[in-house]
Order: C-alpha cells, then structure tokens, then sequence
C-alpha cells in the first residue's frame, strides 16, 4: 500500500543518514522516508556512514543508526558524529536493549531512540520533531 499524506503542504526534502547493517531494515527505512519526501541515503557499513558524514558535515539534517553493527556500535558513531557538529538529530535504534544501552545513547547525545522493529510512522513523527518543522506526514 503507497504511502500517503492528504495534506502535505511543501516539500519535506531533508538529508537524512541512515545506517544499519542489517539490508532490509535498511531498505524498509530508507523507502518509507522517502516516500515522506526525505532525501534518505542508506548505508549498511558504519565506517563508511561516517565518512560520508565528515566528508559533508552541513549537507546532512539528520541521523538514523542503529546500534548493533559491526566495526562501529551505534552509540559511537552517535559520538563521532555529535563530536562533528552537535547540533544534528541523531535516532539511536536497538534491537537489543534492557534500558542499559538507551541511558548510554543519551548520555552520549542521542536525541531519541527506538526499540526494534521500528514502526516509520512513529519514527517519522518523531524526526519531524527533531527537525523543528509542523508538516504533517501520515502513512496511509
């Protein structure tokens, strides 16, 4: 079923970095924020998220990781990315979570975080708070 909203009044078209290294996750994030209008770009490898993070540190209005990834967990990269420009929204993800690693993300500067699976209307509702905008986004 298309993803829809009856009263999308601009565009959205916000970069949004996603990582996670698990592909249909990845893909299922990737898609459902475009579909909003976000210009979502994926990666599965969080090395490489980062570098293309440092590499346009301003071209970038916000961060999707999860957290469980090889070569880098995701309260690292929220680290490194937050140490690069602090003010960016940075979405911590988790499938694996006993309340430990959420107060971990927070204190390294985690603006929100999410228990998987991941439902994108709330994680959407969600980015649209962090990005300070109004504009309403529905899944339909």
């Amino acid at each position: 079923m298309p993803i829809t909203s009856p009263s999308r009044p601009t565009r959205v078209n916000e970069r949004v970095l996603v990582v996670d290294d698990d592909e249909a996750v990845l893909e299922m994030l990737v898609l459902a924020l475009r579909r909003l209008e976000y210009r979502a770009v994926g990666f599965t490898n969080p090395v490489e998220a980062i570098e293309a993070f440092r590499a346009e540190r301003t071209g970038w209005d916000a961060v999707i990781a999860d957290h469980d990834m090889p070569g880098i967990d995701g309260v690292t990269a929220c680290r490194m990315i937050k140490a690069a420009r602090s003010e960016i929204p940075f979405i911590l993800c988790t499938g694996l979570d006993d309340g430990e690693i959420e107060r971990i993300a927070i204190a390294a500067g985690a603006d929100a975080f999410f228990r998987k699976p991941v439902v994108p209307a709330e994680l959407a509702a969600t980015l649209r708070v962090l990005l300070g905008t109004m504009a309403e986004h529905a899944f339909g």
